[in-house]
């Protein structure tokens, strides 16, 4: 592990998510890579949002930073596919800023779904190699801020465990009132990088792909990730049957009409 640079982690930090950079993202890549979070007018954006408000009323009328993991028992789920949809659905509704940070150290790729191509990212902050204000982006027009990752397939634990894994946190905490921070996290059985951050969040949403997570994944998932409080669960790629009321098939059936145009 590089040797941490003093300068950029001694002592208290701050996170000014108001003066970060600025970036935008383009809407047909967006579209391209079916990032559908800002289009209300999609039928694909209904889960999301449904799941945006949910957990809205679940958090209540907190105003203090509320710290959200998103993780999967499995790989390949669609962890980091839903944390950017449901990250974008709350900036357009959020009353504070939302926040969504990469911490999928080995395998990120939170920047890649939304189609940026940041140079720095959290693993730098980790290891001493940039400070904090040097790592994030701020999206143009909306309130919504990313801390991306560069991934890299070492000593993930060890920055996890670090103390600059605590300053950023710290940090985070500090934000303003309601301000809403979603942590997208490696899969439960990947290593033990998700049980080492989970510890320290409110709280985590688990990702189960409807067709490889096995009941046993979500119950082991549970029992190791305890007393950690899990929000909730979403049933990624299911295809209801085709008398399903209820159209959960991104927004097929009786819904669909709602978004015809």
């Amino acid at each position: 592990m590089a040797e941490a640079d003093p300068a950029r982690t001694a002592g208290p930090m701050t996170l000014d998510l108001a003066r970060l950079p600025e970036a935008e993202l383009e809407r047909s890549w967006l579209a391209e890579h079916k990032i559908v979070g800002l289009n209300s007018g999609d039928s694909r954006s209904r889960p999301f949002n449904l799941m945006r408000t949910s957990l809205m009323n679940l958090l209540g009328s907190d105003e203090t930073p509320r710290l959200i993991g998103i993780t999967s028992a499995t790989p390949a789920a669609g962890k980091s596919y839903i944390s950017a949809n449901l990250a974008l659905s709350l900036a357009k509704v959020a009353e504070g800023i939302v926040l969504l940070v990469d911490l999928d150290l080995r395998r990120g790729s939170i920047a890649t779904e939304l189609g940026l191509a940041p140079t720095r990212g959290v693993r730098d902050f980790l290891s001493g190699d940039a400070a904090l204000h040097e790592i994030g982006l701020r999206v143009e027009g909306l309130p919504l801020a990313i801390l991306p990752t560069n991934a890299e397939p070492l000593e993930s634990a060890e920055l996890l465990a670090g103390e600059n894994f605590s300053r950023l946190l710290s940090a985070i905490r500090a934000q303003p009132a309601k301000t809403v921070v979603l942590f997208d996290l490696p899969p439960i059985f990947a290593n033990d990088d998700a049980m080492l951050s989970i510890k320290h969040l409110d709280g985590y949403i688990l990702v189960v792909d409807s067709s490889e997570t096995r009941k046993a994944h979500v119950e082991d998932a549970l029992s190791m990730l305890a007393p950690a409080v899990c929000l909730g669960t979403v049933l990624n790629r299911y295809r209801g049957p085709i008398f399903d009321k209820y159209g959960y098939g991104y927004g097929a059936g009786a819904y669909s009409k709602y978004y015809d145009t």
